[in-house]
């Protein structure tokens, strides 16, 4: 499990290419009281100005720009090799595949957001592409990760009940299960949810199925629902269609046994996003 081999894979250029386009596409207007970093330049004084408490960057030119999606980058990165420090340290041989990659990417919409929150009326200039027949998508708070395009809640981390699965937990109960498969034990989903809940892994996701030839006009609809806070703290989409023709597309909410939460999210699905409104839709933990 190495977080850095392949960073187009892993997203660990995600904070670069946010605060990037981002740049490029809103002019955030910043309070901010900290003091500007500036450099002078032989052609103009270029300005920092960050507002920490706003979670706003603006700059006024293309090396300031550079400057601070480097620093960005340095910041993710520096998360993804603690994600990977932690895990090391915890026997993950009985964790499915592809659920730590899952784990590390859920765990960006903890990460403090520094990119200015995009207004609504802003999200639709931002492309959803399907080039050689994979999908991929150009806003800010949009990365592709292991065959998934994520996108991000960036107000959740200020959400007092804002929480991830922990690898180490997840660790636990995989191995916990392992051993209850092996004993040979009639297995039922009580099982799940009581190991799920004794281990505090309380991930789940609805899941949600999109037509190859609709994906550029639904995925926005529920990137959007995302970013403005609508639906749970991530989503992420298939990037290539199943053998059905259709994108996966997982919306996540943080604890299956609040059920009233499983149930805003499920009506936002039908009210602001527009889909599902009569046919029945499924929730799956992630344990």
């Amino acid at each position: 499990f190495n977080t850095a081999s392949n960073p187009s894979k892993d997203g660990s250029n995600a904070a670069a290419l946010r605060a990037a386009r981002l740049q490029r596409f809103e002019n955030a207007a910043s309070s901010s009281t900290n003091k500007p970093t500036t450099r002078d330049t032989k052609k103009q004084k270029e300005v920092i100005e960050i507002d920490l408490d706003g979670d706003c960057v603006t700059s006024n030119s293309l090396e300031s720009d550079r400057a601070l999606a480097e620093r960005l980058q340095q910041e993710e990165m520096s998360a993804h090799r603690t994600f990977a420090e932690n895990a090391s340290q915890v026997d993950y041989s009985s964790v499915r595949p592809g659920v730590l990659g899952s784990l590390r990417d859920k765990h960006a919409a903890l990460q403090p957001d520094v990119t200015a929150q995009l207004s609504a009326s802003r999200n639709g200039v931002f492309a959803t592409h399907i080039r050689a027949g994979v999908l991929s998508d150009t806003h800010p708070q949009a990365w592709s990760s292991g065959g998934w395009v994520w996108v991000k809640n960036p107000q959740y981390a200020k959400d007092p009940k804002s929480r991830v699965d922990k690898e180490g937990n997840v660790a636990k109960m995989s191995s916990e299960w392992k051993r209850l498969v092996e004993s040979n034990v009639k297995i039922t989903h009580r099982h799940l949810i009581d190991l799920a809940t004794k281990h505090n892994v309380l991930d789940g996701k609805w899941l949600l199925y999109v037509k190859a030839e609709d994906i550029e006009t639904d995925w926005p609809k529920i990137r959007n629902a995302i970013i403005e806070g609508k639906l749970g703290s991530t989503a992420k989409i298939s990037d290539t269609p199943d053998e059905r023709g259709s994108h996966v597309v997982c919306i996540y909410c943080p604890n299956f046994l609040d059920k009233d939460d499983l149930l805003r999210v499920r009506r936002s699905i039908s009210n602001d996003v527009g889909m599902y409104k009569t046919s029945v839709l499924r929730f799956k933990l992630d344990a």
